[in-house]
């Protein structure tokens, strides 16, 4: 699979695939209802197959330090929440991936989606996947803790997974 990716010095990140461009998100939650999102700016170069960044943010209380390599047909990101204030905090966590065009399907925790919006929760198969006539993208869940809070989402202007369960002690990283 030809890859093209680029993370965002902020988080975001885009990846070129079967003629189109992807462009992936992350919100975090912040108190009293807000959110902060990842810009899809200010990216770095563009990596090919077995290379690899790393950036680094803060939202509210949490840095998230991301680090993302490119493999022979997928790219790997690896996000590690640190709790930095001095008391327990929540934060919800989502990852949408942008659609510009509708696809043809997409399927949630395995499962064909039918309405919009539509989301579900399955640790078996943390998965939101669309597919195109001439791709497909999807977003899997493997570490423990996602994968069991995992929620799959589609909305009208994107799919993604979400945690919304995770809290950390004040100090403490997952």
């Amino acid at each position: 699979v030809n890859l093209q990716v680029q993370l965002a010095r902020g988080g975001a990140i885009t990846v070129e695939a079967g003629g189109r461009k992807f462009v992936i998100t992350t919100r975090t939650s912040l108190p009293d209802g807000q959110w902060y999102q990842t810009a899809a700016t200010d990216f770095m170069q563009a990596l090919g197959r077995g290379e690899s960044a790393t950036t680094v943010w803060t939202s509210g209380a949490y840095r998230i330090r991301r680090e993302l390599a490119v493999r022979d047909d997928h790219v790997h990101v690896t996000d590690t929440v640190a709790n930095t204030g001095q008391t327990l905090e929540a934060c919800l966590l989502e990852h949408q991936v942008a659609i510009a065009e509708p696809p043809t399907q997409v399927r949630l925790a395995g499962s064909v989606a039918r309405a919009l919006p539509t989301q579900s929760y399955s640790p078996s198969n943390p998965a939101a996947y669309a597919h195109w006539p001439d791709c497909g993208l999807g977003l899997v869940a493997e570490d423990d803790i996602l994968r069991v809070h995992n929620r799959s989402f589609l909305r009208a202007d994107g799919f993604g997974i979400a945690d919304d369960y995770l809290g950390l002690a004040p100090g403490t990283s997952v």
